[in-house]
């Protein structure tokens, strides 16, 4: 089986200091990947750039022997991400957000009424529709956000720490939701500077550290 993702020496640089230092791994179809690393270590500058929201100075992310960047309208819709601060939309109520999201990725009649009903049963976020997307606990804001992510029904999930903060029921159901998306056949990698928040739903796991990858297999290692 080939990988799904290939992250080929990446490199980028802010100023003097090289946050991704030519990073290469692989994920494989289906798996659940944590990318392990402290505050700083270049995981978010990576996951952006899989996730083609960032250029790198060097190096490319490959989706399926494509490249992220050179055919990024055929394979930008297979990615969801969820980034560890999303943007904030005053007054728009979380109805409003997520039917906004479902728009920007072409969706309309029918099939954007049944992708917005999928995600919002999925998540549990029914009983937020008419409160305003910026006046929310930080569970339930990490609800809309994984909705969100999930609008276009990607193959791809690109996760930014989604758990930090988390009061722990909030951390639990977070855990279902993510446990439940591997086992429909996701390809999930997802980040955190804490190992135990992810080692029990990872098949494997990467670590990061300075921009540079320094572990990459089993937590037990």
């Amino acid at each position: 089986m080939d990988p799904l993702i290939r992250v080929v020496n990446v490199v980028t640089s802010f100023g003097a200091v090289k946050a991704v230092n030519g990073i290469s791994f692989d994920v494989m179809p289906g798996s659940v990947v944590g990318f392990i690393g402290a505050n700083g270590a270049g995981k978010t500058t990576t996951m952006r750039i899989m996730s083609s929201i960032e250029l790198p100075d060097s190096g490319d992310v490959l989706i399926d022997n494509m490249s992220i960047f050179d055919d990024n309208s055929i394979v930008r819709g297979r990615i969801g991400w969820m980034p560890d601060n999303p943007a904030a939309y005053d007054n728009l109520t979380v109805e409003e957000y997520i039917d906004f999201f479902a728009r920007s990725y072409g969706l309309k009649g029918e099939q954007k009424k049944r992708r917005i009903k999928a995600v919002k049963d999925f998540t549990e976020i029914w009983e937020l529709d008419n409160r305003i997307s910026t006046k929310l606990s930080k569970g339930q804001s990490q609800r809309i956000c994984l909705a969100r992510s999930l609008i276009s029904n990607p193959d791809i999930l690109i996760l930014d720490e989604p758990a930090a903060g988390l009061d722990p029921k909030a951390r639990i159901d977070f855990k279902r939701l993510i446990k439940t998306l591997g086992e429909q056949g996701k390809t999930i990698f997802i980040s955190s500077h804490i190992l135990t928040e992810l080692d029990d739903m990872c098949d494997s796991v990467i670590f990061i550290d300075k921009g540079i990858v320094i572990h990459s297999g089993g937590s037990e290692d």
